[in-house]
């Protein structure tokens, strides 16, 4: 087999979009995991090489097959582009080619006008005058994720109000998650003014409240990818409070 294809390790923001149901949740986390280690998984790498070998297609107009049995390079993670891989890439990049208008691929989006460094990388976005697509892809088939209210995805919606909302009147966000290998794609459709409303008031004044240094934390579904999840007080009360909450309900029976 020939020598992987390196990919190179992309930036992150404290307070980017992946992330953004954690910190939006819990402004506490942020600066107290802003030092720590960051450690990729093997299904993390896994996404990584999807996602690299989608905007190649996408890019250079090929299907995923052309990449069959070639490999690629995440951290450590050497991940080879197999039959599985290739199938879940032509189906995101075949319903992604649906839509029309200006297209840009894992393109970076800003909203520092609401959160101070605030960045991240969206899949994909489709942008004509009035309305903007923005559609998610997800490899993994651990979790179903679905598109309404989803932070995650709201935030790239921002992003695009304050990278191209000069050029384009967008009016409409329609928002979509493909998830291929759970035959999986959700949509959920979206105002600019309501994604601009919950931004100055709840994005901005969070994000401001996150990096005070004395933010409170709050314990919840988004702690299952905090890196201070193991030494985290709050989550330790937070799951100790489901399971006696478990017993009391056996109790009851």
């Amino acid at each position: 087999m020939a020598d992987p294809i390196i990919i190179p390790e992309s930036a992150h923001s404290n307070l980017g979009p992946s992330s953004a149901e954690r910190w939006l949740n819990c402004p506490g986390s942020v600066l107290a995991t802003k030092d720590l280690p960051n450690t990729e998984s093997l299904y993390a790498a896994e996404g990584t090489a999807a996602h690299t070998v989608s905007e190649w297609c996408r890019g250079l107009n090929v299907r995923a097959s052309q990449f069959l049995g070639k490999s690629v390079q995440v951290g450590s993670h050497v991940i080879p582009v197999d039959q599985e891989l290739v199938d879940s890439v032509q189906t995101f990049c075949d319903y992604v080619s649906e839509f029309d208008g200006d297209a840009w691929y894992e393109a970076r989006v800003c909203y520092d006008q609401w959160v101070p460094g605030g960045f991240g990388t969206a899949d994909d976005i489709r942008i004509k005058d009035g309305r903007c697509v923005i559609t998610d892809f997800k490899h993994g088939k651990g979790v179903q994720v679905f598109a309404k209210d989803n932070s995650q995805l709201k935030m790239y919606a921002l992003g695009v109000l304050q990278n191209w909302g000069w050029v384009y009147d967008v009016q409409e966000f329609q928002i979509n998650i493909c998830q291929p290998r759970l035959d999986h794609i959700d949509t959920w459709v979206v105002s600019a003014a309501d994604i601009l409303e919950w931004a100055d008031k709840t994005v901005g004044p969070t994000a401001k409240k996150a990096l005070c240094g004395n933010a409170e934390f709050a314990a919840g579904s988004w702690c299952k990818f905090c890196k201070l999840k193991f030494d985290c007080a709050a989550r330790d009360n937070w799951v100790l409070a489901q399971v006696v909450g478990e017993f009391e309900d056996l109790d009851a029976g």
